[in-house]
């Protein structure tokens, strides 16, 4: 899977965390959600749920809304304990001239079966698992054709 947040091809889990502050006349809620790897969900836990246990607290209504945020992003944290992080220096893939040159063999395979309705995500793993590269790559690879195509 490609986490959503930074790009890297990692195993992934949907969450949604949310961020509350409270003023004392108004409040305000935010959240943030996705199909994300366990270095983002380390991330964006930290900065909702502690945001929203420093400046959730300040306002009649917040006072009570808050524990239940802090309880909803924890709870929710917990379900991803169990989530492999992404190998250390994983970056999100790259279309590189390798990737291009084995993917060549196979444009007209893409295309055809991208031409015939088939979902991308399907036809990208079919071909990646042919042409020895990611599909975030044939993905990359298609965008980078059809600009081709389009500029001449």
């Amino acid at each position: 899977m490609i986490c959503q947040a930074c790009g890297v091809e990692a195993p992934t889990r949907k969450v949604q965390f949310h961020k509350h502050t409270g003023m004392l006349i108004v409040m305000q809620h935010g959240h943030f959600g996705g199909n994300f790897c366990k270095r983002c969900i380390n991330k964006y836990f930290a900065q909702f749920t502690g945001w929203t246990a420093l400046a959730g607290w300040w306002g009649m209504i917040s006072f009570f809304i808050t524990p239940c945020v802090l309880l909803w992003n924890t709870g929710l944290y917990l379900t991803t304990l169990g989530l492999p992080a992404p190998a250390p220096g994983a970056a999100p893939p790259q279309l590189t001239q390798e990737a291009i040159d084995k993917l060549g063999p196979y444009t007209d395979r893409l295309f055809s079966a991208l031409n015939a309705g088939r979902p991308h995500k399907q036809v990208a793993e079919e071909i990646a698992g042919l042409a020895g590269v990611t599909p975030m790559q044939v993905l990359l690879y298609i965008n980078a054709v059809i600009e081709a195509s389009q500029e001449g």
